[in-house]
C-alpha cells in the first residue's frame, strides 16, 4: 500500500513539475502567446514573387517592460538577415511593443491595433484592426501538430481581406507555450511563409539556434563607430514590409541629402527627404499607406555619394 501511495505521489509530482516547464495543451488562452522578458525566437522566412525568391531570418527577443500612454507593454527587439537573390547578406533591426489584455485575451501593438485574439474558438470570428483596413476576419480552427518532437495544441487563424483592391489570404498558427510558429501571407501574386525554427521560452529551449545569428552578434560588438568615415545607404528594414519601414543611412560629413522613391517603371513616386543633415547615422521612418503592393527603389544623393536599393511593399 505504501508503494502504491508513493508511486501515485511520484506521478502527481512529476506531472505538475513537467506542466510548469512545458505546456503541451492550453489551460488558458494566454498559453498560446508567451510574452516573458528574455524569451527568444528564431524564424525562417521565404518570399516568392513572379520575379524572385528570397530567404531571410528573424531573431526576436523580449527585452523589457515599458509603459506607453499609461499601459504596460513588452518591448521586443527584431533582427533580420536577408539573403538576396545575388547571394548578398543584408541585416537590420527594429523594435516593437506588444501587450495582452487579460480580460479579453487580445494582443495589441503600440498603435492599439489588434494583433491576434487568443480566446477565439473554432468557428468564431475575431475582428482585428490594422492601418487602412479596419475589418479583418479571423476564423479559428484547432490543430494538433508535432513541434520540436512533441504533440502540441495549435490554433490556426484563416484571414481574408481586401486592401487597396488587392485580395489577401493569410494564415497564422500559434502553439501552446511557443507563440507564433507559422505565418502565411499572400497579397495578390506575392507569397511569404515564415516558420519557427528555435525558441527559448522561460529558459526552456526548443530546437537548435540558427547559426546565422552568431555573425550578427559579432558585428554588433565591432560596428559601433562614433565617427563614420564613409557614406553608406543601408537596406530598408523590415523588407518586405507592410506599411511602415525604416531607412538607415550614414553621412561621413555634413551634406545636403535627397532620398527619392521610384516605382518599378523608373517613375519618381515621392521625395522622402531633401535637406541638409549633420555627419553621423540617421534613420528615416517611411509610411507607404498610399502605395499599392509591389517593388520600389529608393535612391540617395549626398554630396558626391549616390546609391540605390530595392524595397518590396506587401499590403
Amino acid at each position: 500500500m505504501k508503494k502504491i501511495i508513493f508511486f501515485t505521489h511520484f506521478l502527481l509530482f512529476t506531472t505538475i513539475a513537467f506542466a510548469q516547464e512545458d505546456t503541451l495543451f492550453s489551460n488558458s488562452p494566454l498559453d498560446f502567446y508567451p510574452l516573458n522578458v528574455g524569451d527568444i525566437r528564431h524564424y525562417h522566412n521565404v518570399l516568392r514573387t513572379p520575379y524572385l525568391v528570397e530567404n531571410s531570418y528573424f531573431y526576436e527577443k523580449v527585452l523589457n517592460d515599458t509603459v506607453i500612454d499609461g499601459m504596460n507593454f513588452k518591448k521586443k527587439l527584431i533582427k533580420k538577415i536577408l539573403i538576396t537573390i545575388w547571394g548578398d547578406t543584408v541585416s537590420g533591426e527594429y523594435y516593437k511593443n506588444e501587450r495582452i489584455d487579460t480580460l479579453t485575451f487580445k494582443v495589441y501593438n503600440e498603435n492599439d491595433h489588434t494583433v491576434i485574439c487568443l480566446a477565439t474558438q473554432p468557428g468564431d470570428f475575431c475582428l482585428a484592426t490594422q492601418p487602412g483596413n479596419t475589418y479583418r476576419n479571423r476564423e479559428c480552427s484547432i490543430l494538433y501538430q508535432n513541434l520540436f518532437g512533441r504533440l502540441r495544441e495549435v490554433k490556426s487563424f484563416h484571414i481574408s481581406y481586401v486592401y487597396n483592391d488587392v485580395v489577401s489570404f493569410d494564415n497564422i498558427e500559434i502553439a501552446a507555450n511557443l507563440g507564433i510558429t507559422y505565418a502565411h501571407h499572400q497579397p495578390g501574386n506575392m507569397l511569404t511563409r515564415t516558420s519557427l525554427k528555435y525558441a527559448s521560452i522561460n529558459g526552456i529551449e526548443y530546437g537548435t539556434p540558427l547559426p546565422i545569428f552568431e555573425v550578427t552578434y559579432k558585428e554588433d560588438l565591432t560596428s559601433n563607430k562614433s565617427h563614420p568615415t564613409n557614406y553608406i545607404l543601408h537596406q530598408n528594414y523590415p523588407n518586405p514590409f507592410n506599411l511602415s519601414t525604416s531607412i538607415k543611412f550614414i553621412l561621413a560629413k555634413s551634406s545636403y541629402v535627397k532620398i527619392e522613391l521610384y516605382n518599378i517603371a523608373g517613375q519618381k513616386v515621392q521625395t522622402l527627404l531633401n535637406k541638409k543633415m549633420q555627419a553621423g547615422t540617421h534613420r528615416l521612418e517611411y509610411n507607404a499607406q498610399n502605395l499599392s503592393s509591389g517593388i520600389y527603389f529608393y535612391s540617395i544623393e549626398a554630396g558626391d555619394f549616390q546609391d540605390v536599393k530595392k524595397m518590396i511593399l506587401l499590403q
